[in-house]
């Protein structure tokens, strides 16, 4: 017949395993996750990349003589004319457990950004306020790390 298992500290393996499991989700977390998402999409967008890591279709003719005429480059398509609507990308912690990432409305109420990223994103078919399955398992591989320092760090 087998011999028992002896599990020695078992009392402290089982409290860390409860303060992991209280703690391991946290607004902190969230608010990493959340600039993670951010600073990911307008990094790629910037030197013109959707979320697929494809370069975006070009600008139409109409509109490179237009960027040209006031003085904007035409060689990247990086969705910024002023820089205001990449500029009001944020994200926002909600609870332990959800964050959301949006674009503000401009100053005054004047500009819509939430409407230009979404037509951007829809109607001119360019694909950047998504997260790529790379980008997804990085938020994962964050999430795990934090449950690891929380497990590994309590007494």
């Amino acid at each position: 017949m087998p011999e028992s298992l002896e599990i020695k500290n078992l009392d402290r393996l089982m409290g860390r395993i409860s303060h992991a499991e209280r703690n391991w989700l946290t607004r902190e977390l969230m608010a990493k996750i959340g600039l993670y998402i951010t600073t990911r999409i307008a990094a790629r967008t910037r030197v013109g990349k959707d979320v697929e890591g494809n370069m975006f279709k070009p600008y139409s003719a109409s509109y490179k003589l237009f960027r040209k005429k006031t003085g904007r480059t035409t060689d990247i398509v990086n969705l910024t004319l002023t820089g205001e609507m990449m500029a009001s990308m944020t994200s926002e912690v909600l609870s332990d457990h959800e964050v959301r990432a949006f674009f503000m409305s401009g100053s005054g109420g004047k500009t819509d950004n939430p409407s230009k990223a979404f037509f951007i994103h829809t109607a001119q078919n360019r694909k950047f306020f998504a997260l790529s399955e790379v980008e997804q398992t990085r938020i994962l591989q964050m999430v795990t790390d934090h449950f690891n320092d929380i497990l590994f760090e309590a007494t």
